[in-house]
């Protein structure tokens, strides 16, 4: 089916705009944004009650997506722990979820990768292990708070942030003595041992790769050196974030995506618009270019589920 709307967008869009997805892909650039893409003619309100849809009344928008990812040879995948397993997750403010830090709350949410407990790509090949996805997309449905202002998913650059640590620091991030927390919005297990910055440039890579998540708790280091490393990083984010933030207003139709492993994301507080027809929702997907990384749940009947 991905590789179906890929046929069909090839004949749709513009040479640019595939040439800017194969560049992604190719980790010629960090992000991508495309802007006025097509939705149903009828759209459900957001389901800020129980945040889940029949995929059924998205499926142009979904396909789209799908299609969008493979001109970029990405493929979906999905976690067992997170999003009963779905692919699609609907990123908006629930109502039971109010002052929440989750894709499905309306709390702050500090610089972060997803699901960064997982290995970098390059890192399980030969052993499967938790695999932490190497692409976020996401897929405007509508995007207004309280007073009809978007909500920007605001984008930093990990260049920027290793811009200013020096090399001592860079070597004490790449041990292995790191404890990573679960996030709010998942089940799965801490991970003892972990490096934060990856060992090696993988090919292609414009530079290393960082596992990290802002929030206060979420890592926690095992020894005195990493616990001094841990804190010149994150004096390093708060830095790089206040000159190199970009916000992206992910609008109806718009679709954006971005490198999980050389980007950091993170959102404002926001008060959510009291009209589920106005009311902020984007389609969140997972991405990975190597189905051979990672640990899967049954290969055979769900080739994309992760352990």
């Amino acid at each position: 089916m991905q590789l179906i709307a890929e046929e069909v967008l090839r004949g749709l869009l513009p040479a640019e705009v595939i040439a800017a997805l194969e560049d992604f892909g190719a980790e010629r650039v960090g992000a991508i944004l495309i802007r006025g893409l097509p939705l149903p003619d009828r759209l459900p309100p957001t389901p800020v009650f129980t945040g889940v849809v029949d995929d059924g009344d998205l499926a142009l928008l979904d396909l789209t997506t799908l299609g969008l990812l493979s001109i970029a040879r990405i493929r979906p995948v999905a976690y067992r722990y997170e999003n009963h397993g779905r692919i699609f997750r609907n990123v908006l403010a629930l109502e039971h979820a109010r002052g929440q830090k989750s894709s499905q709350g309306d709390a702050e949410l500090a610089p972060h990768a997803d699901n960064f407990r997982g290995n970098f790509e390059h890192e399980v090949i030969g052993a499967p292990r938790s695999l932490m996805p190497k692409v976020l997309a996401f897929q405007g449905v509508r995007n207004e708070d309280e007073n009809g202002n978007a909500v920007p998913t605001n984008l930093l650059p990990v260049a920027a942030i290793l811009d200013r640590l020096d090399a001592a620091t860079c070597a004490a991030l790449q041990k292995e003595e790191f404890t990573l927390k679960p996030v709010a919005s998942n089940l799965g297990l801490e991970r003892n041992s972990v490096a934060l910055l990856s060992a090696t440039v993988p090919a292609r890579a414009p530079h290393r790769y960082l596992r990290y998540n802002g929030t206060s708790g979420q890592i926690v280091p095992e020894t005195a050196g990493a616990k001094l490393a841990l804190e010149a990083l994150d004096r390093a984010v708060i830095a790089a974030a206040k000159e190199h933030t970009i916000p992206v207003n992910v609008g109806a139709g718009d679709f954006f995506a971005f490198g999980n492993y050389v980007n950091l994301h993170s959102r404002p507080a926001f008060v959510p618009s009291p009209y589920p027809e106005r009311a902020r929702w984007l389609r969140r997907i997972f991405g990975t270019q190597n189905l051979d990384a990672g640990a899967f749940v049954d290969r055979e009947r769900a080739p994309f589920l992760l352990e």
